[in-house]
């Protein structure tokens, strides 16, 4: 499956800004005082990084398509 998008959904949640995701897959995210996902990455590299950052998030706010 090759990874188009990555975000941040926070509808049912707010990002608690563990840093999780920054310490799975620093090429894809960035947590200073919220979750960012970084622009112009090519997805398809950290697939499997992106998808264990998502499965470890606590409040399930990290989405892929």
């Amino acid at each position: 499956m090759a990874i188009k998008s990555v975000w941040l959904d926070e509808s049912e949640d707010e990002c608690l800004c563990c840093g999780g995701c920054e310490a799975i897959c620093p090429e894809v995210f960035e947590a200073p005082d919220k979750m960012l996902v970084k622009k112009c990455v090519n997805y398809d590299l950290y697939e499997d990084k992106i998808k264990e950052a998502a499965q470890d998030c606590p409040t399930g706010n990290i989405k892929y398509d």
